[in-house]
């Protein structure tokens, strides 16, 4: 008699193999399911601190008289106190941030933060160039804090329209979290039942295939920029002025460069260290992203040298961006405790598209900033298309 031994091992395996493909993939589908339904509730707390913050930052605009004074002096008077206590409701806390990341007052201190060491330069860049940034987070652990609650960046708007601060708004969001986490809970169970068939392995497959891809664009984006200053690089720096070079010569369009040296770097490293040095660097990099028009390109060209790259701007424009870049670095800056009066020396040049390399059009972008720093620093030059240089004037530092 034949032995059947075998066959009905290699039976038990197989059904064995499948059972626990089976198992794997019910796992994989409620783990699936799980992550988008967690992705759907936090969406929704998003938007809604977002969309909370935003009408804080409107309604401050219109209600808090000379919130512009406010932002500028960095300090709120009792009337405009009385404004930000009024009707907090499900927002437990806001805090008021200038442009270039100096945060002064807090609601429930309700006093000026002349001592506060936390940097908001690089969220005050990003809500500047039009940024929202949102987050949530676990305050189980913190008895001032909800168990729940987010926390919204968003631009605080003059009348003219332009950006003049930043709010950060706190949001109570734990009882729209057990809302949602009840109300999405039948939803949890149908969508484990539907995601299952032939569709689940290419689901996965595209999922992983996207995530990579966002990886690579990341990586590629990460490459660009200098961890220091959250700006463009040198290598990006470069890369962008050829292919604008290119651009303008093609259409016949000007292009503008900008450079600007920082005066008595090393002066301001004694006094303040390394890490100060990187701070107030940090700041006028968020200082000078605010200054430029959306689609130039800003970049720290080496340690204490900014470069900024300006397609179709006339010679007149150019020259007066120079001058408010000028002006802009000589504003006071909060490095720690101490106040800082910083100042730079900028050289803008008008390139030669299809008649010069980027190189060449830098050298003499440099040269003019070096004539200004030669000029008494803290000034500004411009070299022409004709070749003849001319001192900038600088607006009176805001």
């Amino acid at each position: 008699m034949r032995s059947l031994t075998p066959r009905n091992a290699g039976l038990f395996g197989s059904t064995s193999l499948h059972a626990a493909l089976l198992a794997l993939t019910w796992l994989a589908v409620f783990l699936l399911v799980d992550i988008g339904i967690e992705a759907a509730t936090k969406r929704i707390q998003l938007d809604d601190a977002r969309l909370t913050a935003e009408a804080w930052a409107s309604r401050l605009a219109e209600t808090m008289p000379r919130i512009e004074e406010a932002y500028a002096r960095r300090s709120l008077s009792d009337e405009q106190r009385a404004v930000v206590s009024q009707g907090l409701g499900d927002v437990f806390r806001i805090k008021m941030i200038s442009l270039e990341g100096d945060l002064f007052y807090v609601s429930d201190l309700g006093r000026y933060l002349a001592e506060s060491h936390e940097d908001y330069s690089d969220v005050a860049r990003r809500v500047a160039a039009g940024d929202t940034v949102v987050g949530l987070e676990d305050g189980r652990d913190a008895p001032d804090r909800p168990d729940a609650y987010a926390e919204a960046y968003v631009p605080v708007y003059a009348p003219e329209g332009n950006p003049i601060g930043v709010l950060e708004v706190y949001t109570d969001q734990t009882a729209t979290q057990e809302t949602l986490s009840a109300g999405l809970a039948p939803l949890k169970v149908a969508l484990l039942a539907i995601a299952t068939g032939v569709y689940l392995v290419p689901l996965l497959a595209m999922r992983a295939a996207a995530s990579l891809q966002r990886r690579r664009s990341r990586r590629r984006a990460e490459e660009r920029i200098d961890p220091l200053t959250q700006i463009l690089n040198r290598e990006a720096l470069e890369a962008d002025a050829e292919l604008l070079l290119a651009d303008c010569a093609t259409k016949g369009a000007p292009l503008g460069i900008v450079f600007v040296d920082v005066d008595d770097m090393t002066g301001v490293n004694e006094r303040f260290g390394r890490a100060g040095g990187d701070t107030y660097l940090r700041k006028l990099a968020a200082r000078l992203s605010v200054v430029v028009r959306t689609r130039d390109r800003l970049g720290r060209l080496a340690g204490d040298s900014f470069v900024v790259l300006m397609p179709g701007i006339t010679a007149e424009a150019l020259a007066q961006r120079a001058g408010d870049i000028c002006a802009h670095a000589r504003r006071p800056m909060l490095i720690g405790r101490e106040t800082l009066q910083g100042s730079a020396s900028v050289g803008a040049v008008e390139a030669r598209p299809g008649a010069e390399s980027f190189e060449e059009a830098l050298r003499r972008a440099h040269a003019a900033a070096l004539a200004a720093k030669a000029d008494g620093r803290a000034s500004a030059s411009m070299v022409g298309a004709d070749g003849d240089t001319t001192r900038i004037d600088i607006p009176p530092a805001a």
